[in-house]
Protein backbone atom coordinates (compact mmCIF):
# COMPACT_ATOMS: atom_id res chain seq x y z
CA UNK A 1 0.00 0.00 0.00
CA UNK A 2 1.20 3.46 -1.17
CA UNK A 3 -1.15 5.02 1.99
CA UNK A 4 -0.14 6.08 5.30
CA UNK A 5 -2.88 4.50 7.77
CA UNK A 6 -3.48 5.92 11.12
CA UNK A 7 -2.86 4.19 14.18
CA UNK A 8 -4.74 3.81 16.74
CA UNK A 9 -3.90 5.79 20.42
CA UNK A 10 -6.57 4.52 22.49
CA UNK A 11 -4.92 3.72 26.04
CA UNK A 12 -3.49 6.22 28.32
CA UNK A 13 -1.32 5.02 30.90
CA UNK A 14 -0.57 8.64 32.19
CA UNK A 15 -1.24 11.94 30.25
CA UNK A 16 -1.57 14.58 33.23
CA UNK A 17 -1.99 17.43 30.70
CA UNK A 18 -5.23 15.86 28.89
CA UNK A 19 -3.11 16.21 25.83
CA UNK A 20 -4.66 12.45 24.12
CA UNK A 21 -7.56 12.94 22.01
CA UNK A 22 -8.58 9.29 21.83
CA UNK A 23 -11.75 10.01 19.38
CA UNK A 24 -9.03 11.27 17.19
CA UNK A 25 -6.47 9.40 17.79
CA UNK A 26 -4.22 12.45 17.85
CA UNK A 27 -1.41 14.40 20.32
CA UNK A 28 -2.37 18.07 20.72
CA UNK A 29 -0.08 20.28 22.31
CA UNK A 30 -2.56 22.58 24.78
CA UNK A 31 -2.30 26.25 25.49
CA UNK A 32 0.90 26.64 27.96
CA UNK A 33 2.27 23.23 26.54
CA UNK A 34 4.77 24.88 24.25
CA UNK A 35 8.24 23.73 24.42
CA UNK A 36 10.79 20.97 23.92
CA UNK A 37 9.70 17.57 23.43
CA UNK A 38 11.74 14.49 23.34
CA UNK A 39 9.47 11.74 21.40
CA UNK A 40 9.92 8.35 21.55
CA UNK A 41 7.21 5.37 19.43
CA UNK A 42 7.56 1.91 19.35
CA UNK A 43 5.83 -0.14 16.78
CA UNK A 44 4.94 -3.76 17.18
CA UNK A 45 4.40 -5.42 13.89
CA UNK A 46 2.09 -8.59 13.13
CA UNK A 47 1.49 -10.99 9.93
CA UNK A 48 4.04 -9.70 7.93
CA UNK A 49 6.45 -12.11 6.09
CA UNK A 50 9.82 -12.42 5.39
CA UNK A 51 12.25 -9.23 3.35
CA UNK A 52 8.31 -7.04 3.70
CA UNK A 53 9.24 -3.63 4.68
CA UNK A 54 6.84 -1.70 6.84
CA UNK A 55 7.25 1.98 7.25
CA UNK A 56 6.08 3.55 10.50
CA UNK A 57 6.14 7.04 11.76
CA UNK A 58 4.71 10.24 12.74
CA UNK A 59 2.94 13.35 11.24
CA UNK A 60 2.82 16.75 12.65
CA UNK A 61 0.39 18.74 11.43
CA UNK A 62 -0.80 15.97 8.79
CA UNK A 63 2.79 16.26 7.21
CA UNK A 64 4.78 12.84 8.26
CA UNK A 65 7.94 14.13 9.43
CA UNK A 66 9.81 10.94 10.49
CA UNK A 67 9.89 6.94 9.93
CA UNK A 68 11.22 3.82 11.14
CA UNK A 69 11.66 0.89 8.69
CA UNK A 70 11.10 -2.05 10.03
CA UNK A 71 11.65 -5.38 7.53
CA UNK A 72 8.96 -8.30 8.04
CA UNK A 73 9.40 -11.94 9.38
CA UNK A 74 7.42 -14.39 8.91
CA UNK A 75 5.88 -16.06 11.84
CA UNK A 76 7.20 -13.24 14.06
CA UNK A 77 6.35 -10.43 16.09
CA UNK A 78 9.12 -7.60 14.46
CA UNK A 79 9.75 -4.27 16.56
CA UNK A 80 10.79 -0.46 15.19
CA UNK A 81 11.53 1.91 17.59
CA UNK A 82 11.77 5.91 16.68
CA UNK A 83 12.98 8.79 18.71
CA UNK A 84 12.66 12.12 17.86
CA UNK A 85 13.54 16.03 19.76
CA UNK A 86 10.87 18.20 19.03
CA UNK A 87 10.08 22.22 19.45
CA UNK A 88 5.96 22.05 19.69
CA UNK A 89 3.67 25.15 19.68
CA UNK A 90 -0.10 24.92 21.10
CA UNK A 91 -2.04 23.50 18.99
CA UNK A 92 0.62 21.30 17.16
CA UNK A 93 -1.13 18.14 16.17
CA UNK A 94 0.94 14.61 16.24
CA UNK A 95 -0.68 11.08 15.34
CA UNK A 96 0.72 7.90 13.95
CA UNK A 97 0.59 6.28 10.69
CA UNK A 98 2.38 3.16 9.41
CA UNK A 99 2.08 1.54 5.69
CA UNK A 100 3.70 -1.76 4.11
CA UNK A 101 5.39 -1.74 1.13
CA UNK A 102 3.92 -5.49 -0.53
CA UNK A 103 1.26 -7.97 0.59
CA UNK A 104 0.00 -8.91 3.06
CA UNK A 105 -1.72 -7.16 5.24
CA UNK A 106 0.04 -6.48 8.55
CA UNK A 107 -1.37 -5.40 11.76
CA UNK A 108 0.82 -2.46 13.67
CA UNK A 109 0.61 -1.32 17.02
CA UNK A 110 2.26 1.76 18.56
CA UNK A 111 3.32 2.98 21.92
CA UNK A 112 4.52 6.53 22.50
CA UNK A 113 5.95 8.52 25.05
CA UNK A 114 5.81 12.26 24.25
CA UNK A 115 7.78 14.25 27.29
CA UNK A 116 8.01 17.88 27.66
CA UNK A 117 11.86 19.08 28.96
CA UNK A 118 11.85 22.49 28.63
CA UNK A 119 10.26 25.73 27.14
CA UNK A 120 13.71 26.73 25.06
CA UNK A 121 17.18 25.10 24.40
CA UNK A 122 20.24 27.06 25.70
CA UNK A 123 20.16 28.86 29.58
CA UNK A 124 17.49 31.29 29.73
Amino acid sequence: STTFLGLDLDTVVEDPGGYLDVGATQIEIPTGGEGLYILSANFNVTSSVNDQIILAGYALNGTITSTAIIYGQTGSTVKGTLSDHLTLTAGDILDFRARRVGAPNVDVTCTVSLIRVGAEYGTP
